[in-house]
């Protein structure tokens, strides 16, 4: 199935249409991040963001700050907390200063779909509008 989101800043009063993709499992956006588009999981059981592992020497070093408390697929650890790279959707920054990294092999086999990463309620508790 494929739907859209339409995403607004909270100063910005522009509705942008953004391409959702529902597999009947999970729900994807693009994401735009190193030149090029990712697919990330719209995830509010996830307290944070996470990109995968795979995209770890993109991050740098870990900052101090790191992510705790347990996640949908089990993690249950402390986490590094990494600056989050510019990444977009439809052109409009995500607004997240931090994110983790995850290994997401798991949600790649069980919908057989691409997955670089995770959307989690810090990116819904920033000042953007979701329609």
């Amino acid at each position: 199935m494929f739907l859209t989101l339409g995403i607004t800043l909270a100063a910005d009063e522009t509705l942008q249409q953004v391409p959702f993709f529902d597999d009947g499992v999970m729900i994807r956006v693009p994401v735009n991040a190193f030149g090029k588009t990712l697919y990330f999981l719209v995830d509010s059981g996830f307290t944070f963001s996470a990109i995968d592992a795979g995209y770890k020497s993109f991050l740098g070093e870990p900052i101090a700050t790191s992510f705790s408390g347990g996640t949908p697929i089990g993690t249950d650890t402390t986490l590094p907390a990494f600056q989050c790279p510019e990444m977009s959707i439809a052109g409009k920054p995500l607004g997240l200063d931090k994110i983790t990294c995850l290994d997401l092999k798991m949600p790649r086999l069980i919908s057989g779909q691409q997955c670089d990463g995770i959307l989690g309620m810090d990116f819904f508790c920033q000042k953007r509008h979701l329609y």
